[in-house]
């Protein structure tokens, strides 16, 4: 079973132009041995409210298919670049999030 490798670049660009790669998995064979934790965390933009419904739905069936007690996922995400530190609309992403 492989995994995919994204550069955390490529998530941000177009796809057309970076596609994922698929890798060796971790070594183990079918599953983590007992006591070893793996957490998937996923690069990501908050940017509108959409997005962020977009995103945690994508979360959901990555946990879905992909069910084991040792294995977490997780959203590492900021906000887009703007000319002062808090935007308007910050507080409103927050709360959808």
């Amino acid at each position: 079973m492989c995994q995919l490798f994204v550069n955390s670049s490529c998530e941000l660009a177009d796809h057309s132009y970076c596609q994922p790669i698929p890798i060796a998995a971790t070594g183990f064979l079918k599953r983590d041995p007992p006591g070893i934790r793996s957490l998937v965390v996923v690069p990501s933009m908050l940017l509108n409210t959409q997005n962020i419904e977009n995103l945690a739905e994508a979360l959901e069936v990555r946990f879905l298919a992909n069910q084991d007690e040792n294995l977490h996922f997780g959203l590492l995400t900021d906000f887009k670049d703007a000319a002062q530190e808090v935007l308007e609309e910050d507080d409103q992403l927050i709360q959808t999030g």
